[in-house]
């Protein structure tokens, strides 16, 4: 390819990025906190009307997950709770089990796994709602009956608050 000196030396005009398809995984940094006082980015989903002020324990051993998740649900006008583990989740739940609305759990963490903090959530509290979040399939886990529901990793934010709807809107345990 030939370009005469003058064309050569022009500058490459500006072609504006691409815009980033909804199916990409978010990125921490895409979720950190917008300045007080600036409103609500654009691609921030709203709160979920009728759900605002809904307490959930978000319980995983993946920090990243554990931050993104808590991020996404505090922008939609959840109060969250974390615990990193199993045992404690059951520590936390525990002591909150009054305010807390919904548990979103990892099935497979150290120290305590999803299945046994499961038991001692039901054992604490037989009306907790408990969502899993996995990489199992459904009938991998059917011994997990009374869960309210199955999110299945990796997720997006909108694959979420979709399942956090849901379970929320369950009348309690499917037991």
């Amino acid at each position: 390819l030939y370009l005469p000196p003058a064309a050569a030396a022009a500058p490459a005009p500006w072609v504006p990025p691409r815009a980033v398809p909804t199916q990409e995984r978010v990125s921490l940094s895409s979720l950190a906190p917008w300045p007080v006082g600036r409103g609500r980015p654009a691609d921030t989903p709203p709160p979920i009307a009728g759900l605002r002020d809904r307490t959930v324990l978000l319980v995983g051993d993946e920090a990243m997950i554990r931050t993104i998740g808590r991020t996404v649900l505090e922008r939609s006008g959840f109060r969250v709770l974390t615990a990193e583990d199993g045992a404690e989740a059951v520590e936390v739940f525990g002591r909150e089990r009054e305010a807390v609305d919904l548990v979103i759990m990892d099935v497979t963490m150290p120290r305590m796994s999803g299945r046994d903090a499961y038991r001692e959530l039901v054992r604490l509290d037989p009306a907790a709602r408990v969502l899993f979040s996995t990489g199992y399939s459904a009938e991998e886990l059917a011994e997990l009956e009374g869960a309210v529901g199955l999110l299945n990793k990796p997720y997006r934010p909108d694959e979420l608050l979709a399942a956090v709807r849901g379970a929320l809107a369950t009348a309690g345990p499917a037991a």
